[in-house]
């Protein structure tokens, strides 16, 4: 769980422990809420079980813990799909991509339904930094689009727009995944065909770039 593995490196023991609990109240509480801007320092010091004042010894405000968990979540999903371009063929990767995705919504559900909700919320630095992830995903799926064409060129604006469009489209089904069980499969399934429909149409962009 994404909740288990946020850095502590700047505090130690109890201190470690109770940053910790703090994250992982605010996560429960935003997921219920669909918003971090909706909660209350108190509030989730209470879900944490700690004094209001332990709050600001490690976070600033709300937002600041909100960028917190945004930036380890888009880290390890990040590093999860660069290892399923690294080790998929051509054939595989739209599948893998979407397979990945959802079982780290699966796996994550809670920080993936709160984060997913932030897209458009309260607080501008956390919609930039998700988007700014959002992004470097996007750029992920671009270079494998490129290896699949063999093509060694500069990046084209139109196949990262592509991309862009497709990760916000994972994202947002993410949330239906999580909480539709019994769909899982058929939303599994059209986000695949979404997938290839990208592959596809990136290889023939390219391809119409170098005739």
């Amino acid at each position: 769980m994404v909740t288990e593995s946020l850095p502590t490196a700047v505090v130690s023991g109890d201190e470690a422990a109770g940053r910790r609990s703090l994250i992982q109240a605010a996560i429960r509480l935003a997921a219920r809420k669909r918003s971090f801007k909706a909660l209350g320092l108190r509030e989730v010091a209470r879900e944490a079980g700690l004094n209001p004042n332990t709050f600001y010894r490690h976070f600033d405000d709300m937002e600041a813990l909100a960028m917190t968990v945004a930036t380890e979540l888009g880290g390890q999903l990040s590093q999860t799909l660069k290892a399923i371009r690294a080790n998929s063929t051509r054939s595989e990767a739209a599948r893998a991509t979407v397979a990945a995705t959802y079982r780290f919504a699966a796996d994550n559900p809670e920080a993936v339904i709160a984060l997913v909700s932030e897209l458009n919320g309260a607080y501008p630095r956390v919609r930039a930094h998700l988007r700014m992830l959002m992004q470097g995903v996007a750029r992920e799926i671009v270079d494998g689009v490129r290896e699949y064409a063999s093509d060694n060129g500069i990046r084209d604006e139109s196949l990262l727009k592509l991309a862009y469009s497709l990760v916000e489209q994972l994202f947002i089904m993410s949330i239906d995944y999580i909480e539709q069980n019994n769909r899982r499969d058929e939303i599994e399934s059209w986000a695949v065909t979404l997938s290839k429909i990208y592959f596809a149409g990136g290889a023939l962009l390219l391809g119409s770039r170098k005739n």
